[in-house]
């Protein structure tokens, strides 16, 4: 609660950098792209403009449903 929106935001930007490197090493990387839907939302919940917001959240939702499809591959529950 103490640090300024500016902080929260390079935060955030820095977190999605650090997944991006990630994601480009191992495309199907899960936790990744958990992580990158959770910073995407965080991002989409300090924005301004609507029509970011929105793809922001979208862009989240791909990765939320890449990343179960992995999930579901992994645990042999694919369908």
């Amino acid at each position: 609660f103490r640090l300024t929106d500016e902080e929260k935001l390079d935060h955030i930007l820095k977190g999605l950098e650090a997944v991006d490197k990630a994601i480009a090493l191992k495309n199907d990387y899960m936790e990744a792209l958990t992580y990158k839907n959770i910073l995407l939302r965080m991002e989409a919940n300090m924005e301004k403009d609507q029509d970011r917001v929105k793809a922001l959240i979208a862009e989240a939702d791909e990765l939320r449903d890449r990343a179960e499809e992995l999930r579901a591959q992994a645990t042999g529950t694919a369908s």
